[in-house]
């Protein structure tokens, strides 16, 4: 039999126009049904860089974020992100003041400059209702954050029955077992906390806290706690850092007007490097409205806008001031709105479109929800997409913020990692009825999956993900991701589909 070399070579894949914009238009996609053509490679895969942009003036060494989840990022989730070289968003579940603090504790290291303090006239059934939610309360003079440092309640407070106030309890010898450093003693000159240094005195003094006061006058400058410390001792040379050398770290506000007027401010003073708009549906006035008071309030604040997963909705987010695109719309791992509302595009397909729009305003992408492995992502950043971000793909990490519960399996008791979606019941419950009021609460779209515990640590995975990424780079010919954009839109990589 003569094999036909030519006609073979006439047969090399599809380009991603022919698939999303012929062959198979109208079709669903996910990033999963596709494949990519292997192609020459002609340099090491160490010259691969997966260098990428998150907004016009942020810079990550690979393309990778963490989802404004509340069973996905907080403070050690964000530190460790950096750490990675990615970025981590703080979500918005929590109220401001502490929404402010997780930002604080991955800038700082750890530091808390604004901690939760009482005045010694507190009434002592007010500060055990504070209590079930810390274990460390910082007394001063006025009850202000800056006042003047008295003491420390902690898990070993007990006051006696006669007891009224903090005031009265000021004798008893198990109020205070606190360490206080000074603020020069624990800082570097760019304001980051010497964790190890921080650890090391509380080792000493057999404390899990410090009560970190001004050089000159007992006055409080913040608190250090041990358990925000683990993991912030080395900062890797590749980490995501700013200009003064500390971690960077974004933060997510809602639309409600009411909400990000209070919220924004205060993410400001942490130094947040950026802000994310976070929202199901990102091609409504209201995300417009959140995106322009920002800026005309803040104007020097990145903004990460979305969702969207049209070129219109990519557009109207840009023209209203946005720097980022986040890409998707009911593609999430703990999403129900294809389902629940029956509208929503295929991961695939959001991206190419939205992506392309995004890229013609010079814009970066962030795709948002499906990815599943390192053959995602890498398919991901084919399309268009600057960066990933993840929320289930990092839940079940030790770092994620998802709690551990006892659930029953075939009958037997099995730990899992509790993750939900945004938009589930119980997210709402928390987030909207408590602040806004049962009117606010729409039909959930997010869904609570329970999910095996990954024993390897946010570091490992990470490193492990990214080298799956850079071998795909190298099967593909690419070193870069701006020329894996080049050639996927110049059709020199194609495609075939799995459907």
């Amino acid at each position: 039999m003569k094999w036909d070399v030519g006609k073979s070579l006439r047969h090399k894949g599809l380009t991603a126009q022919e698939i999303f914009e012929e062959q198979f238009r109208g079709k669903s996609i996910s990033f999963g049904d596709l494949l990519i053509a292997p192609r020459s490679l002609d340099f090491p895969q160490e010259a691969i860089s997966l260098a990428a942009r998150l907004t016009p003036k942020i810079n990550l060494a690979i393309p990778f974020v963490s989802a404004p989840m509340d069973t996905v990022t907080t403070a050690r989730m964000g530190i460790g992100m950096a750490d990675a070289g990615g970025i981590g968003i703080i979500h918005a579940n929590f109220e401001s003041l502490q929404q402010k603090r997780e930002v604080e504790k991955v800038k700082r290291g750890g530091l808390i400059t604004e901690p939760l303090v009482l005045s010694l006239n507190t009434r002592l059934e007010h500060l055990e209702c504070i209590r079930k939610e810390y274990s460390h309360v910082p007394i001063t003079d006025d009850g202000k954050p800056n006042g003047r440092f008295i003491g420390m309640i902690t898990k070993s407070f007990r006051p006696r029955p006669h007891h009224e106030t903090i005031k009265d309890c000021l004798d008893d010898e198990h109020m205070w077992p606190i360490a206080t450093v000074k603020i020069s003693d624990i800082l570097y000159t760019n304001g980051v906390v010497n964790a190890q240094r921080a650890l090391d005195l509380m080792h000493e003094n057999a404390t899990t806290a410090l009560a970190v006061i001004n050089d000159e006058k007992n006055f409080l400058a913040g608190l250090l706690v041990a358990k925000d410390l683990f993991g912030a001792q080395r900062v890797p040379a590749h980490a995501t850092l700013d200009e003064r050398g500390r971690r960077r770290v974004g933060a997510a506000i809602t639309t409600f007007k009411e909400d990000y007027e209070r919220r924004v401010p205060k993410l400001i003073d942490a130094d947040t490097d950026v802000l994310c708009i976070d929202t199901a549906h990102g091609h409504s006035k209201f995300a417009a409205d959140a995106i322009k008071w920002t800026k005309d309030t803040f104007p020097h604040i990145e903004i990460i806008a979305g969702n969207v997963s049209t070129a219109e909705g990519a557009a109207f987010l840009i023209d209203a001031g946005a720097d980022a695109i986040r890409v998707g719309n009911g593609t999430g791992g703990a999403c129900s709105t294809h389902r629940i509302t029956r509208t929503g595009t295929a991961s695939a397909n959001g991206v190419w479109r939205a992506a392309a729009a995004a890229h013609a305003h010079r814009v970066p992408a962030i795709a948002d929800g499906g990815i599943r492995n390192s053959g995602d992502i890498l398919v991901a950043l084919a399309l268009g997409a600057d960066t990933v971000m993840a929320g289930t793909y990092l839940a079940a990490l030790p770092e994620s913020a998802a709690p551990l519960k006892n659930i029953i399996i075939d009958g037997r008791q099995s730990l899992r990692k509790a993750h939900r979606g945004m938009a589930s019941e119980a997210a709402q419950r928390e987030r909207v009825v408590a602040r806004y009021g049962a009117e606010h609460v729409r039909m959930p779209e997010g869904e609570e999956v329970y999910l095996e515990p990954e024993q390897r640590t946010l570091a490992e995975y990470t490193a492990l993900t990214m080298a799956g990424v850079r071998q795909a780079f190298a099967y593909l010919g690419v070193p870069s991701i701006p020329e894996l954009h080049e050639k996927v839109r110049s059709g020199e990589i194609r495609f075939d589909v799995e459907l």
